[in-house]
């Protein structure tokens, strides 16, 4: 979506390891156990999960026995402070709890402080950031804030939340059986929704009883796939992936099929993709 910063501005600096600082964020000997390029992890988490977090001898913040690397979280901003010529400061509620973030604002090439619009009270807005503990008080240093334009993005994340509990608390689903009957609608319930742009005759059925066609099949396996699902699968990735077979107009017209129809969302930015599903 445009107006968005590009993926590129959240690259890993030469030497991070694969983290991306925070500006005038302290390093801690935790934090530095954690930049190693197979510990790039995005937990979604509420405001509640990050109050509840453990904290071990090695000081690493946990959820469900999982360390807090980097992590995005959903509300809205109660108040912001714009007094520090260094960062903004606000308090955002995402209804769990409250939480304190700064944002620290980037210097020029002369060292001079760049000027940051501020989120103005009111507005839903996504956190992307590492949570930090200073004189016995939790906050959030974000690297990332940006505005939520759809709402829909709120029950995605929420969806999301529930979504890598269940899977840290309770393992992974099992694998889906091949050979397995295709579940059929008792009589009398609501038809299946429309499966998207292409012929009936194309599609192929999922784990979960929906249908989708070769393109979606083909773009939801490239997601699957990713290495990284708690960052996704950036766009041009997928286009390049499913180029041999079908013009790119084709394919992005399915991928915004499939994430209207919630099967696949967003991750860290507008242009990164990732879902639940298992095709």
């Amino acid at each position: 979506m445009s107006g968005y910063p590009d993926a590129n501005d959240f690259a890993p600096a030469a030497g991070q390891g694969g983290f991306l600082a925070s500006p005038g964020a302290d390093q801690s000997p935790s934090q530095k156990t954690f930049r190693a390029a197979d510990q790039q992890t995005l937990t979604p988490v509420t405001i509640k999960m990050l109050w509840s977090a453990e904290q071990g001898s090695d000081e690493v913040f946990r959820v469900d026995g999982q360390p807090l690397v980097q992590v995005t979280f959903v509300g809205k901003v109660l108040a912001n402070d714009t007094s520090n010529n260094t960062n903004v400061a606000y308090k955002i509620d995402d209804g769990t709890g409250i939480m304190d973030v700064k944002v620290w604002l980037e210097s020029d090439d002369t060292g001079m402080t760049q000027a940051k619009d501020a989120e103005n009270p009111g507005t839903y807005v996504r956190v992307y950031g590492h949570l930090r503990q200073w004189q016995k008080s939790l906050n959030v240093v974000a690297f990332r804030i940006k505005p939520i334009e759809a709402f829909d993005e709120v029950t995605y994340h929420n969806l999301e939340v529930i979504r890598v509990h269940l899977h840290n608390t309770r393992g992974p689903l099992p694998p889906m059986d091949p050979n397995a009957p295709v579940t059929t609608p008792m009589k009398g319930t609501m038809p299946p929704a429309a499966p998207g742009p292409t012929p009936p005759s194309t599609m192929k059925p999922d784990r979960y009883g929906s249908s989708f066609n070769e393109l979606q099949t083909a773009i939801l396996q490239v997601i699957t796939n990713a290495s990284n699902k708690d960052l996704g699968v950036h766009r041009n990735d997928i286009y390049n992936a499913c180029s041999s077979s079908w013009a790119t107009p084709n394919v992005v017209e399915n991928l915004q099929w499939l994430v209207s129809e919630g099967h696949v969302f967003t991750t860290m930015d507008d242009d990164h993709y990732s879902t639940s599903l298992c095709v």
